[in-house]
């Protein structure tokens, strides 16, 4: 990282790219986070196992995962714990894929509008040249 020194600096020349963009550059890799969103559209039945293909990678079992649908924080459900949704795939791997989950009687529910469903994943590098199985992004039932 570059840093000024007071003494020896103090003339130069301040150039943004060397002294902030550079170092932010460094940060982002280091901290490794990336994040994405998929609309879901209005009117959509969420029912359990509902299956959304992020566009953004994940390692399954290491909390590695948040999602946000609009701002609200969804819950991780596991088989001991209650929760919104589950990984999808074998711990350790990487997915793109994850599903509702819902424990009451209905298990159902209708979108009265779209909403945002926002990724934020940390510390997986993420590789931009594949795709999931089917190829793209998105929602999928």
């Amino acid at each position: 990282m570059f840093k000024w020194n007071t003494e020896t600096d103090g003339n130069e020349e301040f150039d943004i790219n060397t002294a902030l963009n550079a170092n932010w550059d460094k940060v982002d890799k280091h901290a490794n986070v990336s994040v994405a969103s998929v609309t879901i559209a209005k009117n959509t039945t969420i029912t359990n196992g509902y299956q959304v293909t992020l566009p953004v990678q994940y390692q399954v079992g290491n909390n590695s995962l948040e999602l946000r649908l609009n701002s609200e924080v969804l819950k991780l459900a596991t088989d001991t714990a209650d929760g919104h949704y589950k990984e999808v795939g074998t711990a350790g791997t990487l997915s793109n894929k994850i599903q509702f989950y819902r424990t009451s009687a209905d298990g159902s529910w209708t979108l009265d509008e779209a909403v945002t469903l926002t990724a934020i994943v940390r510390g997986v590098e993420q590789d931009t040249s594949s795709t999931d199985s089917t190829g793209e992004s998105g929602v999928q039932s």
